[in-house]
């Protein structure tokens, strides 16, 4: 065989990937980005609210922060569990009861 069509007597022409021109063009791949659920910023996110303990401490459970009386707190954040926030100290990281904290700033 030629490669030619013997009823046009034309090459035929390689057949392209296309979509059918009715439809516009679309990219598959493309997935939208994500909305993150909450825009992070210096104070939802805690960075530099600090606290003063009032009382001294110690923890519970493995999520709790235990401190001493004038301990200073870093990175102060709420939490959606009712009467405590998130705080570091010396590395560590864990819940602390409100009512043993002043905040600072």
């Amino acid at each position: 065989s030629s490669g030619i069509n013997e009823s046009t007597g034309q090459t035929p022409s390689p057949v392209l990937n296309r979509l059918p021109s009715d439809k516009p063009f679309q990219h598959q791949a493309m997935i939208p980005p994500q909305k993150p659920a909450k825009t992070l910023n210096r104070n939802s996110m805690g960075l530099g609210r600090t606290a003063r303990a009032l009382y001294d401490c110690m923890a519970e459970n493995p999520d709790e922060l235990s401190f001493k009386a004038e301990d200073i707190i870093t990175n102060i954040e709420e939490t959606e569990e009712d009467g405590w926030v998130m705080g570091s100290l010396r590395n560590h990281r864990g819940l602390i009861p409100k009512n043993h904290i002043k905040m600072q700033n």
